[in-house]
């Protein structure tokens, strides 16, 4: 919209107006830029309240990234929960299917020679011992549950003496 005020021909304060108002500019640079007298734009500025519409933006756009923000922060606990929910019944699981004497294996019985049929050796090395798979559950466990605030859960963050005792027992 072109305007004609006090001798200044198309100044279009609707232009002016949405550029102050849209932010990151002052009356001063907005007279310069339109070739127009500051305090014509500061007395329009006054008279048609654009400083509260900028304030308004302002804290509406601010307030549109704040609940983006949210959202994209619950979504990823959502997310994480689902994982630590999976992961929790995969380690029940390997905790369940193992056997109930713990704590016979050695590192050395954790090898064992595997041959062909025409007697050559194929493997030397057999599934981790006990004692090492269930150190590896224990320390899955303390990784999972790191992050996560569980009233009463104070007894599980190290669960290393567990495993100690096992593999001297």
């Amino acid at each position: 919209m072109i305007l004609i005020e006090k001798g200044n021909v198309n100044v279009d304060w609707n232009a002016i107006r949405a550029e102050y108002i849209g932010g990151g500019t002052s009356y001063r640079k907005l007279a310069k830029k339109y070739k127009v007298n500051y305090n014509q734009i500061s007395e329009r500025g006054s008279r048609e309240g654009w400083v509260k519409l900028a304030e308004e933006v302002r804290i509406k756009t601010l307030s549109r990234s704040v609940q983006k923000s949210a959202e994209a922060a619950a979504d990823n606990a959502a997310i994480a929960a689902r994982i630590r929910t999976k992961l929790l019944r995969k380690l029940e699981r390997e905790i369940d299917a193992l056997p109930d004497s713990m704590g016979s294996e050695t590192a050395n019985t954790a090898r064992e020679n595997v041959y062909s049929p025409d007697g050559k050796r194929i493997t030397s090395v057999k599934e981790a011992g006990k004692v090492y798979k269930l150190r590896d559950l224990a320390a899955a466990y303390k990784d999972l549950t790191a992050d996560m605030q569980i009233a009463g859960d104070s007894d599980i963050e190290d669960l290393s003496p567990l495993v100690e005792l096992l593999r001297d027992g």
